[in-house]
């Protein structure tokens, strides 16, 4: 998956964090602490409409156990199977040799 993708990724679920946490039914806090940051961080992540690949891995682990929020999820255009593929290292892609020198 390039980094493009990733930030793509990111940008919609920052986009609809809002929609899907009321989806679940649950508070600022209460998502903040399931995915490890605190409330007014996640405040921030909405208001900007940006997160970090970690926090969207988080917050994807946390939707996954919600499957009407996982079908919303998949139709703002996020791809579960990609994203499994990638994180599972079976993304079918070479390695850049230049990236394992650094």
């Amino acid at each position: 998956m390039t980094e493009e993708r990733r930030a793509e990724y990111t940008r919609l679920l920052a986009s609809n964090l809002p929609m899907l946490r009321k989806a679940c039914d649950m508070s600022q806090t209460k998502f903040a602490e399931l995915i490890g940051i605190n409330r007014s961080t996640l405040s921030l992540i909405e208001k900007k409409k940006d997160m970090s690949w970690p926090l969207f891995v988080s917050a994807i682990a946390v939707f996954d156990f919600h499957p009407n929020v996982k079908k919303i999820t998949e139709a703002i255009g996020i791809d579960y199977n990609e994203i499994n593929e990638f994180l599972s290292g079976n993304s079918g892609k070479a390695v850049d040799s230049n990236a394992l020198e650094k």
